[in-house]
């Protein structure tokens, strides 16, 4: 279980915040970190995992069941436009090299960002079926779909590959664009 800190827990977020800001700073202290970097068409984002050498000092600590860990997620972001950098701070009842957190957080960002896709494009939080199998019908339909085009997009063999939003869209106005996407050759 990992949470990452937001503005509902203020308090906690600055100490922890603070606390692994001032660990980095201080040459002094060994913060483990781990590194990686991925690029993904014309974006390169470099990401740095600091975990909190300890959460002895932490007073609250008890009001986090199982709280064994804090860390840190520093993204730069390069692209054509420009540069970009945040930090994100994180809680874990897990006690992982920060290699792991790092692997962690990122295959989590997977998960939200296909949450996003399937509430944006198929706008599913605005769905209105009320009953329950209907709901799950559709979700596993949006699902297929979001996985057929993903798979048809990143097997494209052009230099520049279309948004899967356009690939959707060109789907629902073009059947041979359709049945190329589901594997029949016409």
């Amino acid at each position: 279980m990992h949470e990452e800190l937001k503005a509902n827990q203020e308090c906690l977020h600055e100490e922890i915040s603070a606390y692994i800001d001032d660990c980095i700073s201080d040459k002094t202290i060994e913060v483990e970190t781990a590194q990686s970097t991925e690029k993904n068409k014309d974006r390169l984002e470099q990401r740095i995992c600091y975990k909190a050498p300890n959460l002895d000092w932490l007073e609250s600590k008890s009001e986090w069941s199982g709280l064994k860990t804090a860390f840190a997620i520093h993204r730069k972001i390069f692209t054509k436009t420009g540069q970009s950098e945040e930090t994100s701070y994180y809680i874990t009842s897990l006690d992982l090299p920060a290699k792991n957190l790092l692997e962690i957080v990122r295959e989590h960002w997977k998960i939200e960002s296909m949450h996003w896709f399937l509430d944006v494009v198929f706008s599913e939080d605005d769905c209105r079926i009320l009953n329950a199998n209907g709901q799950k019908t559709l979700n596993i339909f949006r699902k297929f779909s979001f996985a057929m085009h993903k798979k048809h997009v990143s097997g494209l063999k052009q230099k520049t590959k279309p948004s899967l939003k356009k690939s959707m869209f060109k789907a629902l106005i073009s059947e041979n664009h359709l049945l190329e996407i589901i594997g029949v050759r016409l």
